[in-house]
């Protein structure tokens, strides 16, 4: 990112019992409406299976981040999460220019959302309760 202006979503959850009905879209579009008001670029720094919900509002995967997860004295519960996928990704929704009353994409932006492992999650079954 550099010395890039940009704003950057962080730490949004949404319980579980109000998974699937907007909330987790409604907290995106709330950053995004902001950065457009100062046309900069949004961040975000996203688990695995919540980039379908980031890619939906228009987010593209910039890096796939490893998380080194060895420590050396670990509980049971550090070995069971040590097997799931603790990558994180960075992801990031291009700066919108207001045109006139219109909101511009970057057209050099438009396609990068198929270079994300994009795969969807039931955020009930799983647990994860970020899923929008």
């Amino acid at each position: 990112m550099g010395s890039t202006l940009h704003i950057e979503l962080n730490l949004l959850f949404v319980h579980p019992s109000h998974c699937r009905h907007g909330v987790g879209r409604m907290l995106i579009d709330w950053g995004i409406k902001k950065a457009d008001e100062l046309e900069i670029e949004v961040v975000v720094v996203s688990v695995p299976f919540a980039v379908p919900v980031y890619s939906r509002s228009g987010f593209v995967c910039d890096a796939w981040i490893e998380v080194d997860v060895i420590v050396e004295e670990t509980s049971e519960q550090w070995k069971e999460w040590a097997g799931e996928d603790l990558r994180a990704v960075l992801m990031r929704k291009p700066a919108r220019r207001v045109t006139s009353g219109l909101m511009n994409d970057r057209p050099e932006d438009r396609d990068r959302v198929e270079e994300c492992d994009v795969r969807e999650v039931d955020c009930m079954a799983s647990g994860n309760v970020n899923d929008a």
